[in-house]
């Protein structure tokens, strides 16, 4: 939650320097190009916000954990059914293996949820519980990235990449036509908000290409 807090602090700070620094001498000189920039760039920071909401509200997949007090044994016929005694829990297989069509899979046993994973499910240790497809823990917003909510994640790391080239030609061209002798304080803000955007802009294209590949591919980060 608190690493989540933190991202929108620094995606409105950023934009709070960009709204009072960067926009009115871009309205007051009139530049045609960048005042289209800028509309752009409200639409993006828009649409960022609404894919973190959506991100940060979603469940990314967690699977039930099982706890041997409470598990009726008629709603499943898993293995694990093998496993309980009188509530008690005894050593369940590790592994349990089976085909579906010509497909071989080997379903694992987590230990701390006492359940069977799916296909292509993993425990997140920072979360402590197992994520259906799951992708990462992001330590950025402090959730899990999983099947449910990775399309927001990806909405989000896009969006914040749209909006960061947005600025940043703005920021560019508006450094490009300042006099750094007549708008020495501007110049310097606006200068600093170019460098905190690219790093933000570098950051996330290097997640887009990686993302990309794993879409394209089938696959996932772990």
């Amino acid at each position: 939650m608190r690493n989540y807090v933190v991202v929108h602090i620094l995606f409105w700070s950023g934009l709070l320097v960009y709204s009072i620094f960067t926009v009115p001498p871009i309205i007051s000189r009139e530049h045609t190009v960048l005042i289209y920039f800028f509309g752009f760039s409200i639409f993006f920071a828009v649409i960022v916000q609404i894919m973190l909401i959506f991100l940060g509200v979603t469940d990314p997949g967690m699977i039930p954990k099982i706890l041997p007090a409470y598990e009726d044994r008629s709603l499943t016929n898993l293995p694990i059914n093998r496993a309980f005694t009188k509530g008690a829990m005894r050593l369940p297989y590790k592994m349990y293996a089976f085909n579906i069509k010509s497909h071989h899979l080997n379903i694992k046993f987590c230990t701390t949820c006492n359940i069977y994973r799916p296909p292509r499910t993993s425990h997140c240790s920072v979360c402590n519980t197992c994520i259906e497809r799951f992708d990462h823990h992001c330590p950025w917003v402090g959730i899990c990235i999983g099947k449910r909510n990775y399309r927001y994640y990806f909405g989000f790391i896009t969006s914040v990449f749209l909006l960061t080239i947005s600025i940043n030609v703005q920021t560019i061209y508006l450094l490009a036509n300042l006099k750094a002798s007549a708008d020495t304080a501007l110049f310097v803000i606006n200068i600093l908000l170019t460098v905190y955007v690219f790093c933000a802009f570098f950051f996330v294209a290097v997640l887009i290409s990686l993302h990309s590949y794993f879409i394209n591919t089938n696959t996932t980060t772990l």
